[in-house]
């Protein structure tokens, strides 16, 4: 998996680079930054999406998580496009539970979410300060973690207690996303907050736990900058 995501991460960079205009490039001024960039997502990150009888027969929640972190890089070409690529790390927390004449199951989700977005932006800048717009997509998610099930005979009142693997909806890509924000540059580093909207696609089949198809979060992020050449 982690293969196939750099894979996807290099075309699309390569991409991006063929389809900017030359003269974007023409001075061959490249910045380097790294740092870090977290921030507070305003929804969900995961659902069910079950329909039909089972939609009826389980029930399945999941909180919004507290915040998101993670490493930055970007390269800033002419003072002017950036290409950036960051790994932002979610934390996933969620219960469920279902009921039958015979049993009674309640399950608890403890794990992690990662994604990648590749992001290129453009600069309106002005002395100490400077505006961005830009898009892009992620280039790769991945869940994992673990869901206790707790399940009570109701004959009996026995419960019994199994773990198993915690997997959200096998693929919601291609997602896109816009994003855009400020930034204040100094001699050594940047801080740089943005609004950020990721538009997932569909999950492919029904599932306990799927991305919502929109998405809103607020980043801040923090680099250094390296040099220039």
């Amino acid at each position: 998996m982690f293969e196939r995501m750099v894979i996807k991460s290099a075309a699309l960079v390569l991409l991006l680079f063929l389809t900017f205009p030359q003269r974007a490039f023409s001075q061959r001024t490249v910045e380097l930054q790294f740092g870090v960039r977290g921030g507070i997502p305003f929804d969900l990150l995961f659902e069910s999406n079950f329909t039909g009888v089972a939609s009826t027969q389980l029930s399945q929640a999941y909180d919004r998580p507290p915040f998101t972190v993670g490493p930055a890089s970007t390269a800033l070409f002419n003072d002017r496009v950036g290409i950036e690529l960051d790994a932002l790390y979610a934390r996933v927390q969620g219960r469920g539970g279902a009921s039958t004449p015979a049993v009674s199951t309640t399950t608890v989700t403890h794990g992690s979410s990662w994604e990648f977005p590749l992001v290129v932006d453009y600069w309106f800048r002005k002395p100490g300060i400077g505006l961005y717009l830009g898009g892009g997509a992620v280039a790769g998610a991945t869940t994992g973690g673990t869901t206790e099930i707790h399940t009570i005979d109701n004959r009996t009142g026995v419960t019994t207690i199994q773990t198993q693997s915690f997997r959200a909806s096998p693929s919601q890509l291609p997602a896109v996303l816009v994003n855009g924000g400020l930034e204040w540059r100094s001699a050594r580093f940047t801080i740089r907050p943005e609004l950020r909207y990721t538009r997932w696609s569909k999950a492919s089949e029904d599932t306990i736990a799927a991305r919502p198809p929109n998405q809103f979060e607020y980043l801040i992020g923090f680099s250094f900058r390296e040099y220039k050449h």
